[in-house]
């Protein structure tokens, strides 16, 4: 089984917060860790997965909390005015189909709103909260299967409900990602720029990242759903 990257249309931004624009992407903050899975530290199990938490924030103290969930950050701002902010977006909907994909770009419109920069984004780290997936919010709010078995269909979909409801159904999604400016992109696990053809997912837990490998997958060529098999070597 293979899949293609999926690299989403640019997301168009403000720099600022304005009346329509009013929903942050953000960097980490600073003192975001991942704890190794051998270490002794803690900042508490998930009261979900009943998993120690690999990701803390380390107090100026020494000590470690928990990273803030999707409610407690996009919600109730606790992390507003700390200078983590990237850019602000018009609808939600697409920070978390973002965070669903780990990276893309955004489009800043210049005063003149006759031109624009494009600005990669990419995965940096992430909150380690449980993860309910946009699609997966729509079919437990009790939407038909079109209504989640395309990217389009879940938009679609939260744009029906009432803003109160999408915030409260979006936040049933505890994760969140944190994303970095900058570079070519897109990247994959480590940050890492993706080659075309070459570049492959994997589980880093069972294949380190670097790893070589051959691999065959078939891969559309010539005439309409045509394709023929693909053998290059590959890089995880």
């Amino acid at each position: 089984y293979d899949q293609g990257y999926y690299a989403p249309p640019p997301i168009e931004a403000s720099r600022t917060p304005t009346k329509d624009f009013t929903y942050a992407l953000y960097r980490a903050p600073k003192n975001l860790i991942e704890l190794d899975k051998n270490s002794n530290e803690s900042c508490g199990i998930d009261p979900i997965t009943l998993a120690k938490r690999a990701y803390c924030l380390r107090n100026s103290d020494g000590s470690l909390a928990p990273v803030p969930t999707r409610k407690e950050i996009d919600s109730d701002k606790v992390l507003a005015g700390l200078g983590l902010e990237i850019a602000y977006v018009k609808d939600p909907v697409e920070i978390a189909l973002l965070m669903v994909e780990g990276s893309g770009s955004i489009e800043i419109k210049a005063a003149d709103g006759k031109s624009s920069k494009i600005i990669r984004i990419n995965y940096f780290t992430q909150n380690g909260r449980p993860r309910n997936s946009p699609a997966r919010l729509v079919k437990c709010d009790g939407g038909a299967p079109d209504d989640y078995n395309s990217t389009a269909r879940v938009k679609k979909y939260f744009a029906s409900l009432s803003p109160d409801k999408r915030t409260r159904l979006l936040n049933y999604d505890e994760s969140y990602v944190f994303f970095a400016p900058g570079g070519q992109g897109p990247n994959g696990v480590g940050n890492i720029p993706l080659t075309a053809l070459h570049s492959f997912a994997t589980d880093r837990r069972i294949m380190p990242i670097g790893s070589l490998m051959l691999f065959n997958a078939p891969r559309p060529w010539g005439k309409p759903n045509g394709c023929r098999n693909h053998t290059p070597m590959g890089i995880a």
